[in-house]
């Protein structure tokens, strides 16, 4: 990660959560997300050493966290002194 990033506050990172899974891409993702963290399945599975019910349950955890921070940032709405865009994107070198 660059070094470059703001630290900001925790409702301007859920916001942010909000506007980044709210585009075609981010729903993508969050679907993607969903089938990676177990979210639809049973936790303690019997029989699958490589996602321990541990394991299982650190991914769903990670991604109730997602949802959270989502739902918050669009119930909190736009702030208006936050920038569009407060993180840059890293600049892609020319070749």
């Amino acid at each position: 990660m660059p070094d470059d990033i703001p630290q900001l506050e925790l409702e301007q990172i859920q916001r942010i959560y909000a506007r980044l899974f709210d585009t075609p891409d981010g729903m993508i993702v969050l679907r993607d997300l969903r089938k990676r963290t177990y979210m639809d399945e049973e936790v303690f599975v019997i029989d699958d050493a490589e996602n321990t019910p541990p394991k299982r349950d650190g991914k769903r955890s990670v991604f109730i966290m997602i949802l959270r921070f989502i739902k918050t940032g669009k119930r909190l709405g736009p702030d208006n002194d936050e920038q569009r865009h407060p993180i840059k994107p890293p600049s892609r070198a020319k070749r």
